[in-house]
């Protein structure tokens, strides 16, 4: 069986129908790859339930792996890519094909990806159930291929993290995504400064207090300078409920928007200064109609 090397795999409900006749199918998605696996995916899964909550005609969609574990910044990019290469090249990955040719003949596979009657369907339950043991999402693959690649965005979210990512490594991801129009997303140091301009008051940073920051030293076995910071302000785990990103960043958003302008906010600056470009996702989430 061939290696569960990145197989797209979809949040649960993350691409559920409409219903009623309140309900819109979005005209957007936002098809975000994120580092962390934890604080940025909650953010952002929170923030795609609140804006549907409030009828947003455009929705997150946080990718993720069959197999977690993978957060390096190339690996980052690959499950963007993957996402992308569905719409352009079709619904099965070319990697896979010759262990599903073990069990199908190619023009049943055609079939069944046609909808053709003509297949029984135990023969179909059979090659969604070996799809599966191989890390393959297929009715997401499918939901994937059935959309307009020119409505939608794609984009990676990433932290500087200088202890972790050489630069040469972030540099390189950044050139991939312009090459293939993808959008690129970091914060110095880390998704948690993010999270501290939806809560600062604007009152200016002492010098030392910026480094500090910047450096983001960890001071404990579970906080780094930022993540104990922002402790200090709210009281949630990494994982972020519903609740909890209502209470403090929902409605703070925009704040936080304004508040990034006093920092670093383009790319080649955030590299090495304390910033994030942030607000220019955000900015296009909750304005995009």
């Amino acid at each position: 069986m061939i290696a569960n090397k990145y197989r797209l795999a979809a949040a649960k409900s993350m691409f559920e129908r409409p219903q009623g006749e309140d309900s819109l199918e979005p005209k957007r998605i936002v098809f975000l790859s994120t580092e962390g696996f934890l604080t940025e995916r909650c953010y952002f899964r929170n923030l795609d339930y609140y804006l549907r909550q409030n009828k947003s005609q455009v929705q997150i969609h946080v990718l993720c792996h069959r197999n977690d574990g993978r957060s390096s910044p190339r690996q980052v990019l690959d499950l963007l890519s993957e996402c992308k290469e569905i719409q352009e090249k079709g619904v099965l990955p070319f990697d896979a094909m010759n262990e599903i040719q073990k069990h199908f003949e190619e023009e049943e596979i055609d079939k069944i990806l046609s909808n053709d009657s003509s297949i029984p369907q135990e023969r179909r339950k059979l090659f969604r159930t070996m799809l599966l043991k191989l890390g393959i999402d297929y009715d997401y693959r499918c939901f994937l291929k059935d959309r307009d690649e020119h409505s939608d965005t794609f984009a990676v979210v990433l932290d500087r993290d200088q202890k972790s990512h050489e630069m040469e490594e972030l540099e390189y991801v950044w050139s991939k995504c312009k090459e293939h129009g993808f959008g690129f997303y970091i914060t110095n140091p880390c998704f948690e400064f993010w999270l501290f301009l939806h809560l600062w008051d604007g009152t200016p940073l002492p010098e030392d207090e910026r480094e500090k920051m910047l450096d983001n030293p960890k001071v404990s076995n579970q906080h780094t300078y930022m993540s104990r910071l922002l402790g200090e302000m709210v009281h949630h785990a990494k994982k972020i409920g519903k609740e909890d990103f209502g209470k403090y960043y929902y409605g703070n958003i925009r704040k936080a928007i304004v508040n990034s302008s006093s920092f670093a906010t383009e790319i080649t600056s955030i590299l090495v200064e304390l910033g994030t470009n942030l607000g220019d996702l955000l900015s296009y989430c909750l304005d995009s109609q």
